[in-house]
């Protein structure tokens, strides 16, 4: 499987990281405005805790996020863990 593999120790080392990783499962149904604040802190989380194995950026797509090469993806349930 492509699907990247994010550490078992969390990542989220503040309330509002706890906050933001539980609204992030429920991504599609923010609004656009609060879709901009969730994506931001999910790169910043992403580059920090997973980055793509073969240096590619990370999009997102419908239900979680893809590396611009393709190869590699992640759910946004995987994220918010």
């Amino acid at each position: 499987s492509n699907a990247v593999k994010i550490a078992t120790k969390t990542a989220f080392t503040s309330q509002r990281d706890i906050e933001m990783a539980t609204r992030q499962t429920k991504y599609d149904q923010l609004p656009p405005k609060e879709q901009e604040v969730q994506e931001e802190w999910a790169q910043r989380k992403i580059a920090e805790t997973a980055p793509c194995p073969a240096g590619f950026l990370w999009l997102r797509v419908p239900g979680g996020y893809n590396c611009s090469a393709g190869a590699h993806w992640m759910t946004d349930e995987q994220l918010a863990e």
